[in-house]
């Protein structure tokens, strides 16, 4: 989820924050809030919840749930491929809607990526890559294992899928179970954000992040 106020203040932090400096943010746009967002040329909405754009944030996205809100900075997201951009959306909607669970939420964008038509195997190398090949930190497991659940999830979802378009009355799916799913940091029940790249928040020039 992402970084925000109380827990929310925990949340941001989680996916790692950016080296960037008072002078970055008095160059940036205020934040904006809407319904909806336009990232890579798709109009992207959550249900039920408002998006922010913040150019100021030290992350791709967080999710901020006691405000009903995801904040995604889109001078950042604007760096990754189009199906990235989507799928930082999408994690931090999905913690609105399955809690902070980061592999629970990968599962969930990962689902709405096939039956929205904007995420296939190729689109999952690319989503696979921006999680910076890291190892399991206090607030998100290593990118092997979010790179397997997505494959796992990307295999069910897909099926789904294809059975909901041919037989409309299996159209139900639930998100399948992380082999390992926590509570806690590698799982992550508090507010997070989109951080692909583990090692970012150590470098001067890092890659952003998503809570």
């Amino acid at each position: 989820m992402g970084v925000g106020l109380g827990v929310s203040a925990a949340v941001g932090l989680l996916w790692g924050a950016l080296t960037w400096g008072a002078g970055a943010m008095a160059q940036s746009a205020p934040p904006t809030t809407r319904d909806n967002v336009l990232l890579a040329g798709r109009t992207m909405s959550c249900s039920g919840v408002r998006t922010q754009l913040d150019a100021a944030l030290p992350n791709y996205g967080i999710a901020v749930p006691e405000q009903h809100l995801v904040v995604i900075n889109p001078r950042l997201v604007a760096q990754q491929p189009s199906v990235v951009q989507w799928f930082v959306f999408a994690h931090e909607c999905g913690h609105h809607h399955v809690g902070g669970n980061e592999m629970v939420a990968d599962c969930w964008a990962t689902r709405r990526g096939v039956a929205d038509g904007w995420l296939d195997k190729s689109g999952l190398k690319h989503i696979c890559r921006s999680f910076g090949g890291g190892p399991a930190t206090e607030t998100h497991p290593a990118a092997s294992n979010r790179c397997a659940n997505l494959d796992r999830c990307f295999e069910v979802a897909f099926a789904a899928h294809r059975n909901a378009v041919s037989s409309p009355a299996i159209a139900s799916v639930d998100v399948p179970e992380p082999s390992d799913r926590t509570d806690s940091a590698n799982g992550s029940d508090a507010v997070s954000a989109y951080a692909p790249d583990f090692e970012s928040r150590e470098r001067a020039s890092p890659t952003a992040q998503m809570d």
